[in-house]
């Protein structure tokens, strides 16, 4: 499968971060921000049930973020999940379903986390960026659980 590709608007980005213990993507977003993963040749959704990942909320914490997908670059925002607050200084993971994102069944070629409302807050961090076939939130910390299940995780080789 292809890598994916990062880009942002009203943010700044690196993408070689390590924040309390995870090899993740810092994001300090602008009001209305926001940072996407693209995936040029796009992604067959339909083995897969839920989008994955890790969130930090930084120093600050609380920032409001939704996530959301395309179904071609640059067009067709698709439903807007929003998510809970961030927590100060604690990774947070959490499975979205992609029926909840109209998502299921579909190629996507990009996902996106911006800001909810016209905020303002410290940096987040996201890793471990999965689709997945079974939600695992419980099973997060243990990446042997998803090891027999479809994956197409950020930190796949190209």
């Amino acid at each position: 499968m292809p890598g994916w590709s990062i880009s942002s608007w009203e943010a700044r980005c690196s993408e070689q971060e390590e924040f309390q213990g995870k090899s993740c993507f810092k994001a300090e977003l602008g009001p209305f921000g926001g940072v996407a993963f693209m995936f040029r040749s796009g992604v067959d959704t339909t083995p897969f049930s839920y989008l994955r990942f890790a969130l930090n909320g930084g120093p600050v914490g609380d920032q409001k973020l939704k996530v959301f997908v395309n179904d071609k670059i640059g067009n067709g925002m698709r439903n807007q999940v929003a998510l809970a607050p961030l927590v100060p200084a604690s990774w947070q993971t959490q499975a979205v379903s992609l029926l909840d994102l109209d998502a299921s069944c579909r190629i996507i070629f990009k996902v996106n986390w911006s800001h909810a409302h016209d905020q303002v807050g410290g940096p987040i961090y996201l890793a471990d960026v999965w689709l997945t076939a079974e939600s695992m939130v419980e099973n997060s910390a243990d990446e042997s659980a998803g090891g027999a299940r479809a994956t197409y995780r950020s930190d796949a080789a190209t």
